[in-house]
């Protein structure tokens, strides 16, 4: 009964989960616009926070959806894309700001795929293991009804057993008692003076 307890799937939505994924949702929108603050001494734009809300939003919904390892390398993703943006667009020339931009989605790019690949191996591995497990608990039912039903036939045998001796044994009474010779019956003496006397 206990491993069907714990076999038994949590719930897909929870208030941890949903809790989780808003405030990783708001800090990453905080953690953007005052990192864009700091470095560049101007407030962010309105295409900007779109786009970090957008960003934010996808990290949110994957700790909702608890595909933790997808978050792990998406969030490692946006910090590097953020950092090596802001050294590329500091560089002199018309085409920095694109190219910074460029390799900042291409990192993300790169490590939300890393953790995709991650979060499905994962996958997979939760399913073979409760594949695994399921065929554990088949087998033990099976062994647990094969050895009930051993135990039932021994009883069965035992009782088959127990019966033949208690006829045996009864049959084995009844002829040691017809064996046996009737009791002769005693012979009383005749009474003295009763007798005839021979002449």
């Amino acid at each position: 009964m206990k491993k069907k307890e714990e076999q038994k799937r949590r719930p897909f939505f929870t208030v941890f989960n949903l809790v989780t994924g808003i405030l990783c949702f708001a800090a990453f929108l905080v953690i953007g616009i005052a990192g864009y603050y700091m470095s560049t001494g101007v407030f962010v734009s309105a295409r900007l926070a779109g786009i970090y809300a957008v960003l934010a939003l996808i990290g949110g919904a994957a700790m909702l959806l608890r595909l933790y390892r997808f978050a792990l390398f998406y969030y490692i993703g946006c910090g590097l894309g953020w950092g090596v943006s802001w050294f590329i667009s500091g560089l002199n020339g018309e085409f920095a700001p694109t190219a910074g931009s460029i390799c900042a989605i291409f990192c993300i790019a790169v490590f939300g795929l890393f953790g995709l690949i991650a979060q499905w191996k994962a996958i997979q591995k939760r399913r073979a293991r409760r594949k695994e497990e399921k065929a554990r608990a088949e087998a033990e039912a099976e062994e647990a009804r094969l050895q009930a039903e051993r135990e039932a036939e021994e009883a069965r045998k035992q009782a088959e057993l127990d019966a033949a001796r208690k006829e045996r044994e009864n049959a084995e009474a009844a002829l040691s008692a017809s064996a046996e010779p009737p009791a002769e019956e005693e012979k009383t003496p005749a009474p003295a003076g009763t007798g005839e006397k021979k002449l």
